[in-house]
């Protein structure tokens, strides 16, 4: 007998975090669209079951003290499924503020592959390879 044990250790763990990009309001709703989604947390936009469609826990990250709005919150694809939380009641987002998906320790950074990024140097493009790009620390006295 095998057993994951990851999503039961780990998920409540994480915070997925997005910044909003724009907003607007269609037939009157307030729509409010975030630079992540079905392209970097695919479990929280949904699609893990179309059948059975529920909002993530969401939190205003950088104004919870603002009046709650019913809003929904969108990635920023032209899917239809690309969406974080549909008609729900949040402290009022602003563009260039920050909305966490609570709970998503998996499923999210680790959902699929890191992205393959590309530098441009002296007018050759190279690969730096996949992984998260870390700054380096400086060194202390002994060289650690």
């Amino acid at each position: 007998m095998v057993f994951e044990l990851g999503r039961y250790l780990v998920a409540d763990s994480g915070i997925y975090v997005a910044r909003v990009i724009s907003s607007k309001v269609s037939r009157g709703k307030n729509f409010y669209m975030v630079d992540g989604g079905l392209h970097h947390h695919l479990a929280a936009a949904g699609t893990f079951g179309a059948a059975f469609r529920t909002n993530f826990l969401l939190r205003n990250l950088s104004r919870p003290d603002r009046e709650l709005v019913e809003c929904t919150i969108a990635g920023p694809s032209c899917n239809p499924t690309d969406l974080l939380g549909i008609d729900m009641r949040l402290p009022c987002p602003e563009v260039d503020g920050l909305i966490g998906v609570l709970k998503s320790g998996s499923y999210g950074l680790t959902g699929q592959p890191l992205a393959v990024s590309w530098q441009a140097d002296a007018g050759r493009n190279h690969s730096t390879g996949r992984g998260v790009q870390t700054c380096p620390t400086a060194a202390t006295d002994d060289g650690f």
